[in-house]
């Protein structure tokens, strides 16, 4: 079992706490509730369309992250093993719902703060504050670039972009549930050569297919 210290020091490696001294988690954890709970393997810690009523913070273990596109029913998975916030952007605004479903792909840690909580940390403490912009800033870029790109006349960059505009994180596992005439359409390409794309990856070990999935284990090699 962790000591109090080691705890907090753990605490302060995630993202939005990064920056902030032991004194002032000491601070926070006396003002503030902060949960904890541990995932076993499948349990869904987020529901795609359910209200964003804190922040969850992965600790340790691993996420599935599952995205349905409305407009043709395509699901796209990916795996989180990286210490995360959980869609941080959907805590404020409008809607507040979450857009994607994240289950546990092993067992996982998790820690939870909040939204009240999260605007005490974001009114006394510039550090938090501080990193949540910078997050936010960070997304904001990330998606403007995705959509003022010039679509390729490539189709296998297209593919690629289409996979890098869907993922959080640009590298890893990834996985596409659906009709190859439907990711054609998808693609703007005909189902001949999206086949031709696809055995080619295939041939190279970059991607499996399966009946109606296309599982590409890491995501950095592809581009």
């Amino acid at each position: 079992m962790l000591s109090s210290s080691a705890f907090s020091d753990r605490i302060l490696m995630l993202p939005l706490f990064q920056g902030m001294c032991r004194e002032d988690f000491q601070h926070i954890s006396a003002r503030i509730r902060i949960g904890f709970q541990r995932l076993e393997t499948g349990k869904v810690l987020a529901a795609a369309g359910t209200d964003v009523t804190a922040l969850h913070f992965l600790l340790s273990g691993s996420l599935t992250a599952s995205l349905r596109l409305p407009e043709n029913g395509m699901v796209f998975e990916e795996l989180c093993s990286r210490q995360m916030v959980i869609e941080p952007e959907a805590l404020f605004g409008l809607p507040t719902r979450y857009e994607r479903t994240y289950a546990a792909a092993e067992p996982s840690e998790i820690l939870s703060v909040d939204k009240w909580a999260v605007r005490d940390l974001l009114f006394h403490y510039p550090t938090f504050r501080i990193n949540y912009v910078n997050m936010l800033s960070v997304m904001r870029q990330r998606s403007m670039r995705h959509l003022t790109r010039v679509p390729s006349p490539r189709l296998d960059e297209r593919f690629v972009r289409m996979l890098n505009s869907l993922s959080l994180y640009p590298a890893g596992y990834k996985c596409i549930s659906t009709t190859r005439s439907t990711l054609a359409r998808h693609l703007l390409a005909t189902e001949a050569k999206l086949l031709e794309m696809l055995r080619h990856y295939a041939d190279r070990g970059l991607i499996t297919q399966h009946r109606g999935r296309i599982e590409i284990p890491a995501l950095e090699k592809l581009s």
